[in-house]
């Protein structure tokens, strides 16, 4: 796949609003069951 093209993909994924929403869901995801689940932040949080 040619620059332009990988470029092109890239700005229509990250510009749509669908897969915004489910990146968003999936790191929301990881960061309650790998980091809040695990106790890995404890009292340090800000």
């Amino acid at each position: 796949m040619s620059k332009k093209a990988q470029m092109k993909l890239r700005r229509f994924v990250e510009g749509h609003e669908h897969a915004i929403r489910l990146k968003a869901e999936i790191m929301i995801d990881h960061f309650l069951e790998q980091v809040i689940a695990k106790g890995k932040i404890g009292d340090r949080a800000r």
